[in-house]
């Protein structure tokens, strides 16, 4: 299974639409946690959707599964 954090579609109105994630550190905090639970869980990769760079660099750097951009 792939994973998928960041801009999710199922949940954009719980989000407050379609907008950047991990702008503010808790958010960030709450990103990194929930890709090392999608590796915990066993995905072999994980889709890092709308957050800014150096958000995705974190999220990279904190699991050892590939991750994707988008």
């Amino acid at each position: 299974m792939m994973g998928h954090i960041g801009l999710v579609p199922q949940s954009v109105h719980q989000l407050g639409g379609y907008r950047v994630q991990g702008k503010e550190e808790d958010d960030v905090a709450r990103l990194v946690n929930d890709a090392r639970a999608l590796e915990e869980a066993g995905v072999f990769s994980i889709v890092i959707e709308a957050v800014p760079a150096s958000v995705g660099k974190r999220i990279t750097e904190s699991v050892h599964v590939p991750t994707i951009g988008i």
